[in-house]
C-alpha cells in the first residue's frame, strides 16, 4: 500500500505522518492541469502498489481540485487528518473557488450572485469556474449562498466552505430566491 499526502498550500498545516509521496500546493497545481498530471504520473502512477491510501487535511477539497483540473486519481482509501485551523486565518493564495461536482445541482445561484464574473455555464449547461483569477481574495460569499455547499475555497477558515466534512445540517433544502436574499440583506440593515 502506497501512502500519498496532499497539502493544499503553505497555510495547510498538519502532521502527515509516514508517507511514500507528498504532493505540495495542490490548489496552485490545480490551476495548471498539465503540471498536476505530471506530478501525479511521477509520484503516484509510476508505482504499482497493492493499493493507495490518500491523506489530506480536507479530502473533499483535494478531490474537487483534481476534478476541476480534469486529472483522475486512482481508487484508494481517503483519510482526513487533523489540521491547524488557526493557520487558515490569513487569506491563502491563490484564492479561488472550486466546485464539488458530487454536490452541485447547477442551480446557478453562484453565477447570479458573483459580481466578479467568476462563474459561467459550459456547453452542457453545468456551472463552472471560468474566471478563477477574477475572484476577490477573502470573499467566499457565493459559497455561503450555495444551497448544497458545493463551492469550496480551500484557504477559507470557515467550515465547510474550506472543503472540510459536511454535516447534513450544513446543506439547505432549496436554493434561495433573489427576493429571499434581498429580504435577508434588508434585515441586516
Amino acid at each position: 500500500m502506497i501512502t500519498v499526502v496532499f497539502k493544499l498550500g503553505e497555510t495547510d498545516v498538519f502532521d502527515p505522518g509516514e508517507a511514500d509521496a507528498v504532493i505540495e500546493d495542490v490548489v496552485r497545481l490545480a490551476l495548471e492541469p498539465d503540471q498536476l498530471r505530471a506530478v501525479v504520473m511521477e509520484r503516484i502512477l509510476s508505482r504499482s502498489p497493492d493499493g493507495f491510501r490518500f491523506k489530506a487535511s480536507r479530502p473533499r477539497a483535494v478531490k474537487a481540485l483534481f476534478a476541476h483540473a480534469g486529472v483522475e486519481l486512482p481508487a484508494g482509501e481517503w483519510i482526513a487528518v487533523a489540521y491547524d485551523a488557526a493557520a487558515l486565518k490569513t487569506v491563502g493564495k491563490p484564492w479561488n473557488p472550486v466546485i464539488d461536482r458530487n454536490l452541485c445541482v447547477n442551480c446557478g445561484q453562484c453565477q447570479e450572485y458573483c459580481l466578479f464574473g467568476v462563474y459561467s455555464r459550459d456547453k452542457a449547461g453545468r456551472v463552472v469556474v471560468s474566471n478563477p483569477s477574477g475572484c476577490k481574495p477573502g470573499c467566499p460569499a457565493c459559497a455561503r449562498l450555495c444551497p448544497k455547499r458545493a463551492i469550496i475555497f480551500p484557504f477559507c477558515p470557515e467550515t465547510p466552505i474550506n472543503g472540510d466534512h459536511i454535516s447534513p445540517t450544513d446543506v439547505s433544502p432549496a436554493p434561495l430566491k433573489k427576493e429571499d436574499l434581498f429580504d435577508r440583506l434588508k434585515k441586516r440593515l
